[in-house]
């Protein structure tokens, strides 16, 4: 079929979104794609040229991949288009940095649950990642997702009382061991109690 064919000649199946608008196919050189989208977030922008009608000098982010589960190669591109002046909503990864007092004592531990977070905002002010600071945490404090600092002109989607990062207090045990039983004179070691008879 089409896209076996496509594939087969090194190009990756591909369509573009626009709200409002139906979506246009056509392909993308399938080792150029990969090479610009390994390491980048979900949010980087992508620029077309070429000879595909309404998508040759248009931009656009990744709106879903579809991968093959045993070979794990890219079969087909969802892109959304980028249009100057209207929101887009995104998702980009969360990284938290500094040093928690408690966690440099070993008195605990940081239990990230988020690790990326959905954000609408224009092309112009995307970001790349989401950076804040954890080191004002104490021992079973948590930071939620509507605490975080955003840039300006960022608005966080979803429930802002989502617990982002907990500092959890470890539960500490002693392990020892039971001392061995002692030898009987002669070097054998005592026989086991019998138990005792029913009456």
């Amino acid at each position: 079929n089409y896209a076996k064919a496509v594939r087969k000649a090194g190009q990756t199946p591909a369509s573009i979104y626009a709200a409002g608008k139906e979506a246009v196919s056509f392909s993308i050189p399938t080792d150029q794609f990969s090479l610009l989208a390994r390491g980048t977030s979900r949010s980087q922008i992508f620029s077309f040229t070429g000879s595909a009608a309404g998508v040759s000098g248009e931009k656009a982010i990744v709106k879903s991949v579809q991968v093959d589960a045993i070979k794990g190669t890219v079969q087909h591109v969802d892109f959304l288009k980028v249009i100057p002046g209207h929101q887009l909503t995104v998702v980009v990864p969360l990284h938290v940095v500094g040093d928690v007092p408690a966690v440099k004592q070993n008195a605990a531990i940081v239990q990230q649950r988020v690790y990326e977070l959905k954000l609408e905002c224009l092309p112009d002010c995307m970001p790349s990642e989401i950076v804040t600071d954890i080191s004002n945490l104490g021992v079973t404090e948590s930071l939620h997702a509507g605490e975080i600092e955003l840039p300006a002109g960022v608005k966080l989607k979803g429930s802002k009382t989502s617990a982002v990062v907990t500092i959890m207090a470890l539960s500490r045990a002693v392990v020892t061991t039971e001392a061995a039983a002692t030898p009987a004179k002669g070097g054998k070691a005592a026989p086991a109690a019998k138990p005792a008879a029913k009456k």
